[in-house]
């Protein structure tokens, strides 16, 4: 009866282990202390490419509206003319520029499926005007 049980445990075990595993990171200071510790648990579970959208922003007089799904971030301008100066950049939390577009269009897609994972800040200008918003990649 004892191993039953046992054995129970252990296949309940290892069916977790298959579907999540487990990484450290630690992060270092520049005199090489460690500063931090961190447990990263990685599902095994397919990627959806569910779309997130954020709430449209009115800037110019225009709405910008922004679309994320897992690789991308898709910028629209409403009532784009040809004559309108559009531009969008993200930077990381450091405030240093990683990508930026300046299409020629009512819109412009940012890939960012070669970033890590972490918080971002997009930064929209339109005719002289800016907004920036929190950008949240998984």
């Amino acid at each position: 009866m004892n191993n039953r049980i046992l054995y129970i445990v252990l296949f309940m075990l290892s069916v977790f282990h298959m579907a999540y595993s487990q990484n450290i990171g630690f992060h270092y200071d520049d005199a090489g202390n460690c500063i931090s510790r961190e447990i990263i648990v990685l599902s095994k579970a397919p990627k959806g490419k569910a779309a997130t959208s954020v709430e449209p922003m009115r800037i110019a007089e225009k709405d910008i509206l922004i679309n994320q799904t897992d690789g991308k971030l898709r910028i629209e301008v409403s009532g784009y003319d040809a004559t309108d100066n559009f531009a969008c950049s993200i930077f990381n939390y450091s405030g240093h520029e990683i990508m930026s577009a300046h299409p020629r269009s009512s819109s412009a897609n940012l890939y960012t499926e070669s970033l890590p994972t972490g918080v971002y800040i997009l930064r929209v200008s339109l005719n002289g005007e800016k907004m920036s918003r929190k950008i949240i990649k998984k």
